[in-house]
């Protein structure tokens, strides 16, 4: 028999323990915790949920608030089916109507898309076509022969009809006459305009205004202004959309020359017009034709004139501007009451979207110029080591005072929504309280320098375009998701996640091809790619959520 050794512990009924208890031993012996956890877990997971509730909620609301606002799109589908694809050359004549109802500027009326001719076809009748916007289709076409033998069709287009329910549109149809045979080599085509207004549902004319030969159409919400001149007299008669006269003036043009030609503009109840290339002019009133303020003009330097809603005019500051052709025109504002007010050498931004944020104030700025000096009334502003490329971006009342600044940014592109301003800027996304200047947020956004930087929405994301890459932004300044236009032989696709760096084997489409992405007034997201000579187009239209 084997002989065994018998050893009692202290506590036999205890087994034998680590040391250093596990977490799952140590949440085991007290329950309370695992209770505790989860409580918070729970609350944790609770609060995510209702506050990406809210977050929804308040796109949502954003959106149905912005549905009705013209170029913001309908939901954006972020795997871009496709809806319409095709390309053209200008050499084969005329436009698809396809491409100028959703990449130009189609109407939809009556459950139609009106859109007219390019002018590029050298036919001498214009169109005006509707299409069926769910399948593309052509529902009705209708030509229009010119009023003057020999001219040739130079375009048509239509205004969005001011009331939704309105079954019939507006459009003017364009024609161009050549000159004489015994004009001069440099002798300039004659502008031939007929104004029509058209049945949606099947395109009959119930109305037709043929404009004298050479005349210049300016047109209001209430009705249409037309300059005909003779010699140094320009006749200016304005009439109601019916066709009833309202007033007639004639004026003496201030100077006459070879180069002399004639403007005209009509916001709410004012008209502009204005003799360039000096821009002198008169603002005159749309009710009885009186004469509110009169323009003196800037010398014939390179600018700009427009009229604003409350009959104040932005015009070329004449003594920051130059005699030669530039993108960024500085500019002053002219008062209703003739007083002027500078606007230290900023020019006009331009802002692609607004619904109603920016309340007739004026979004300025001064582009980036390391030598520059910034300035305020005439004044010198002290250096600012955030702003030293010496960029700014203004708002500025309708009055012109300054309400607020944001030095250091450099403005290519802006959109005003939802109370903010959102700017594309060369290398950053940044959103500004339209309100207070305050920057909400910034999107670091490196551009290319030569892509055209478009900024769209459709009230849930902002989508920024550089290149062949197209980024969603979120109203909050988040980074949701990007895409890039790729070659793949015959066509472009369009392809989930950032632009590959080099671009895709085939096509240098940052650089080489130019790739716009833009808005329909029928709310489809579209695009275009045009190759690096110019001589095809492409085209692609996308379906929405």
């Amino acid at each position: 028999m084997r002989h065994v050794d018998l050893v009692e512990t202290d506590d036999p009924s205890t087994p034998a323990q680590d040391e250093d208890p596990s977490f799952l031993d140590r949440v085991r012996r007290r329950p309370r915790w695992l209770v505790a956890g989860a409580t918070v877990v729970a609350g944790l997971v609770a609060y995510q949920l209702v506050s990406d509730h809210r977050l929804r909620v308040q796109d949502d609301a954003r959106a149905a608030a912005l549905a009705d606002v013209p170029l913001v799109l309908d939901p954006v589908d972020p795997a871009f089916p496709v809806f319409l694809r095709g390309s053209y050359s200008w050499r084969d004549g005329d436009v698809p109507p396809e491409v100028s109802a959703y990449l130009g500027m189609g109407v939809p009326v009556a459950d139609v898309l009106v859109t007219g001719t390019s002018g590029s076809g050298g036919a001498t009748e214009a169109r005006l076509v509707a299409l069926d916007p769910a399948t593309a289709e052509p529902v009705w076409e209708t030509t229009f022969a010119p009023p003057v033998e020999g001219a040739l069709d130079g375009g048509s287009w239509c205004w969005p009809p001011e009331d939704e329910a309105a079954t019939s549109l507006r459009c003017v149809v364009h024609w161009q006459l050549p000159p004489s045979a015994d004009a001069p080599a440099d002798g300039l085509w004659t502008d031939v305009t007929a104004i029509v207004e058209v049945a949606g549902a099947d395109g009959r004319v119930l109305r037709r205004t043929d404009l004298p030969a050479g005349a210049m159409l300016g047109t209001g919400p209430w009705g249409t202004v037309v300059g005909t001149r003779d010699g140094a007299r320009l006749t200016l008669a304005a009439s109601e959309w019916d066709g009833t006269t309202r007033w007639t003036r004639t004026l003496d043009l201030p100077e006459v020359g070879p180069d002399t030609y004639v403007s005209i503009m009509a916001v709410e109840d004012r008209v502009l017009a204005t003799v360039g290339p000096d821009d002198a002019g008169w603002l005159l009133s749309a009710d009885d034709g009186a004469t509110l303020t009169t323009l003196e003009g800037h010398g014939g330097l390179w600018g700009q004139t427009t009229l604003r809603p409350d009959g104040s005019v932005v015009v070329t500051d004449p003594e920051r501007a130059t005699d030669e052709p530039t993108g960024d025109v500085p500019v002053m504002l002219v008062r209703p009451d003739g007083t002027e007010v500078p606007f230290d050498g900023d020019h006009l931004e331009w802002v692609g979207l607004d619904d109603g944020t920016l309340e007739d104030a004026l979004l300025t700025g001064t582009a980036a110029s390391p030598s520059s000096t910034r300035t305020r009334g005439g004044e010198p502003l002290p250096a600012d080591p955030a702003a030293d490329d010496g960029s700014v971006a203004r708002l500025r009342e309708p009055d012109g005072s300054v309400r607020w600044e944001v030095p250091g940014l450099d403005v290519l592109a802006a959109i005003a929504l939802d109370g903010l301003v959102v700017a594309r800027t060369p290398d950053e996304l940044a959103a500004v309280d339209a309100r207070t200047g305050r920057v909400r947020w910034r999107v670091p956004m490196p551009g290319d320098g030569v892509s055209v930087h478009q900024l769209l929405t459709d009230g849930r994301v902002i989508l920024a375009a550089r290149g062949a890459q197209l980024d969603a932004i979120s109203y909050r300044g988040e980074r949701l998701w990007s895409v890039h236009v790729q070659d793949a032989g015959e066509e472009h696709v369009v392809r989930p996640g950032p632009a590959p760096t080099p671009a895709p084997t085939g096509a240098d489409v940052a650089f080489g091809d130019e790739v716009t992405w833009m808005a329909s007034l029928s709310g489809r997201l579209a695009l275009g790619v045009s190759d690096q000579d110019g001589e095809r187009q492409e085209y692609v239209v996308f379906e929405h959520r």
